[in-house]
């Protein structure tokens, strides 16, 4: 058996002499890396199951830490881009793509609570509650017993593509000092989440109704001259409360949804001694509870710019009735092999996903209104 040193050294050699003149090590060039990690696995696969010296096991398994640090450090610090070698694309690494969903999940209190429903196709039927059940007492383990009859209905999710894409130069990237990287996964985990929650919460129809313009949601309208946000009274999300206290289940699990300028509206109410309503905080975190109810807030609902008679602006419901059907996840490619990389030196970063968006109980939730005039 010839000795595993002399092969991988000399594999390490070849590898890092076909990338380009001048290369003399391993660690010079991205070519020679991917290419030798190839190598040393074939290697280690190929004579896994032969006798080795000691000496052989022991630096075969150092070349493999050594390769797995290395390639954990190039991750770390951001390999630029990765070839797909199907579309005359680079796929961008996933360390990239785990960054953004970071972002999503730290921007969005809404995206962990709807529920997700995976999809093969682009469209999916999902069953949705009718009729529940109840159970019946009995006088006696001998008496009969009466059949419950489920009833259900049907959501249909029918999944669209979202797009944004990115041009630049490459002497921008070249020259790049300012942390592009970090900069587009803010603004793109902003963006993703901008589209998810005002697809669910404000959409007008152009793909979906939101929960705000839903016409089978419930209405709540403030009182006579309340005609605007700042008009906003304690008695407003009780009168919400009630609204919702007649279906059977519909406020388990119910949040409140607002602006945080509406939010910031809330914690300034004070009762008839001005004492507020909602612990302000000063000495301590403030509740984000208003009547027991949690509160999320998203920069897609309505805010003062938005405050204007009969206008919607506060949801009350549960958000797992928010369908979210996921078709494609968040793709992210860029493309450098167009006339315009050729011409111009011009690149381009595109991102996408797709995604249906549903609201299966909306009798279960009710939206406050401005008072008409």
């Amino acid at each position: 058996l010839k000795s595993l040193q002399t092969i991988i050294k000399g594999g390490k050699r070849g590898f890092a002499g076909a990338a380009g003149d001048g290369v003399e090590s391993l660690e010079q060039t991205d070519l020679a890396n991917v290419e030798f990690e190839k190598f040393l696995k074939t290697t280690y696969k190929k004579h896994a199951n032969e006798e080795l010296s000691v000496e052989d096991r022991d630096f075969l398994l150092a070349q493999k830490d050594k390769g797995r640090r290395y390639f954990l450090q190039k991750a770390l610090v951001g390999t630029p881009l990765v070839d797909d070698s199907t579309t005359g694309s680079y796929v961008v690494p996933e360390e990239w793509h785990n960054e953004i969903d970071r972002v999503v999940h730290e921007a969005s209190q809404l995206v962990p609570l709807v529920t997700n429903f995976p999809m093969k196709s682009r469209v999916k039927y999902i069953p949705v509650k009718n009729a529940g059940v109840g159970f019946t007492y009995i006088p006696n383990d001998s008496d009969a017993t009466t059949e419950a009859s489920p009833t259900f209905g049907q959501k249909t999710l029918t999944s669209y593509s979202y797009f944004l894409w990115i041009s630049l130069t490459e002497a921008l990237l070249e020259d790049d000092i300012a942390g592009l990287g970090a900069y587009f996964r803010e603004i793109v985990g902003e963006a993703y989440v901008d589209a998810f929650e005002s697809e669910f919460l404000t959409g007008i129809g152009a793909p979906t109704t939101g929960i705000l313009t839903n016409a089978s949601v419930r209405t709540t309208s403030m009182s006579a001259g309340s005609s605007g946000f700042g008009d906003i009274k304690i008695g407003d999300f009780i009168n919400m409360e009630g609204d919702l206290s007649g279906r059977n289940g519909a406020l388990r699990g119910a949040r409140f949804l607002m602006s945080p300028y509406t939010w910031n509206l809330v914690r300034g109410l004070t009762d008839a001694d001005g004492r507020p309503y909602i612990h302000p905080g000063w000495t301590g975190p403030a509740a984000r509870e208003l009547l027991g109810y949690p509160v999320l807030t998203s920069y897609q609902m309505p805010d003062s710019s938005d405050s204007a008679v009969n206008t919607p602006f506060i949801a009350l419901g549960n958000p797992r009735y928010f369908a979210y059907g996921d078709r494609v996840g968040l793709e992210m490619k860029l493309f450098d092999n167009t006339i315009q990389a050729l011409k111009h030196s011009e690149i381009f970063f595109r991102f996408r996903f797709r995604a249906a968006f549903e609201h299966t109980q909306p009798a279960d939730f009710t939206v406050l209104k401005t008072a008409p005039a």
